[in-house]
């Protein structure tokens, strides 16, 4: 989802990049039916109150519910292989827009502190920075990403799926459907994350036994369609039971596994290059970092909520101008951002006496 996981254009299937975007629109547009439109009344404390329509609005929000899975397959698809360079240009994009929304909140609110502006933006990762639960998880990943390469090398493809296969026991039997203490079992978290990644690679693995299935893109779409009615289903048939009703849009709900999985291996059965694809793509992260921003997602979506009773199609349309709108934003903003991550790495570079 980062500037990390976008590997030159000239060595990326475009039909990826597309599905990194299309992720990515997915994200801005659930948030946008869920929490800007009322559906899902998020308080600023961390609870939840469901409004009078949640049940047309939590059915077309079903099927957008995906994109954070999709980001995390890909990752492992590819493989994340960290280095210096790389952590510095992800630590100065959070920092960048962490450091933008704080001043952003300051204006709003008139009160400014120079002090908690630079503690916050020097730390941005976490909820004292801009609140960005993906980045921290994506930080972990990224720094455990060796050992992970190292097994993936080590066991061969029958080996490493058997290993998948546990680490999705663990994050969807005992974290999803006993909620054991020691896993979270809503998917925003690390551990979610692993068997993911370990699920991203393992289709790569089995990517050429997979595109000899007949049908299969027929097959993918369909597993879509009903994971994401499946998880309306399950949201509609738990009404009186509110803490299961919000479970069911968890990122380790089998069927959002399931739905995300099947987007991703369609996307991969096409393979082409182009230039305005890649570029775009090159954007997701800064999306994320806009729309995300715990400043930022208050003023938008707080806002939005003054239009409970707009046209369904209205706010679909609403959340595909957010998305062109970060699209935008963060494409002029790679001119600040990308100069001083680059600086930095010369920099130590400097200090270091040696190529990192």
């Amino acid at each position: 989802m980062s500037q990390q996981m976008n590997i030159k254009s000239s060595v990326r299937n475009s039909s990826i990049e597309l599905c990194r975007i299309i992720a990515m629109l997915l994200i801005v547009i659930s948030h946008t039916y869920t929490c800007g439109m009322g559906a899902w009344d998020w308080s600023h404390d961390g609870g939840v109150v469901f409004s009078a329509n949640i049940v047309p609005q939590t059915f077309i929000a079903s099927f957008f519910y995906f994109g954070v899975n999709i980001f995390i397959l890909i990752s492992g698809y590819f493989l994340i292989k960290p280095n210096i360079t790389k952590f510095v240009h992800l630590y100065v994009v959070v920092a960048f827009y962490t450091l933008l929304g704080l001043i952003f909140h300051q204006c709003q609110m008139g009160e400014f502190s120079v002090i908690n502006t630079v503690v916050q933006t020097i730390f941005p990762f976490g909820k004292q920075g801009g609140g960005y639960w993906f980045v921290e998880c994506y930080l972990y990943l990224f720094l455990i990403a060796p050992i992970l390469n190292a097994a993936i090398d080590k066991l061969n493809n029958k080996q490493f799926l058997y290993a998948t296969l546990l680490l999705g026991i663990i994050d969807v039997y005992f974290g999803y459907f006993w909620q054991r203490p020691a896993i979270d079992g809503t998917g925003y978290c690390f551990t979610h994350f692993i068997f993911l990644y370990c699920l991203g690679r393992c289709l790569k693995n089995y990517q050429a036994n997979i595109n000899q299935i007949k049908y299969i893109k027929t097959y993918t779409m369909v597993a879509y369609v009903v994971s994401a009615v499946t998880i309306f289903l399950m949201f509609y048939l738990s009404e009186s039971i509110q803490p299961l009703r919000f479970r069911t849009h968890c990122h380790s709900n089998p069927f959002s596994i399931i739905g995300a999985v099947s987007l991703f291996v369609f996307f991969t059965q096409y393979n082409f290059n182009n230039r305005w694809i890649n570029i775009i793509a090159t954007t997701t992260f800064g999306i994320y970092l806009f729309q995300g921003n715990r400043y930022f997602i208050y003023a938008i979506y707080d806002n939005l909520q003054l239009y409970t009773n707009i046209n369904m199609f209205v706010t679909f349309l609403v959340g595909i101008g957010l998305f062109f709108i970060g699209v935008i934003v963060d494409f002029l903003l790679q001119y600040i951002y990308k100069p001083i991550g680059t600086c930095l790495v010369k920099t130590l570079q400097t200090i270091t006496k040696k190529d990192i």
